[in-house]
């Protein structure tokens, strides 16, 4: 076997990053366990008599998770995993969200919500 060859050969694959819909199951069961109001939202658009309609321009960009500590704040989740990134729509919606006085953040791992609530209940 030549070198060239050999060394072809030996390449290892790139890991696949974790899906998000993993991460999304993992935040939403611990932030329960935690207290919290937290339900996931369905932003894939709309089956209506068969057919998928997108959503509407003002539903683009909400966040994955919409959730409500005990002490009654208001928390918008983007979950991605370690490669993605907020669309314009996600980062206008952060923006809205934020003029409110509402929180955003967004986490990539269970480990980062973890470390998002220690913030608030330490």
């Amino acid at each position: 076997m030549s070198a060239r060859t050999h060394s072809t050969t030996a390449r290892k694959a790139k890991a696949k990053p974790t899906p998000e819909k993993f991460i999304e199951r993992e935040i939403l069961h611990f932030l329960r366990l935690s207290g919290w109001v937290a339900i996931k939202v369905r932003t894939s658009g709309r089956i209506v008599n068969g057919k998928v309609l997108s959503l509407p321009k003002d539903e683009l960009g909400v966040s994955d998770i919409i959730a409500c500590d005990p002490d009654g704040r208001f928390h918008a989740i983007e979950v991605k995993n370690k490669v993605g990134r907020q669309s314009d729509y996600q980062r206008k919606f952060e923006e809205n969200v934020k003029a409110k006085g509402g929180r955003y953040v967004v986490l990539r791992s269970l480990d980062e919500a973890v470390a998002y609530l220690r913030n608030f209940y330490p």
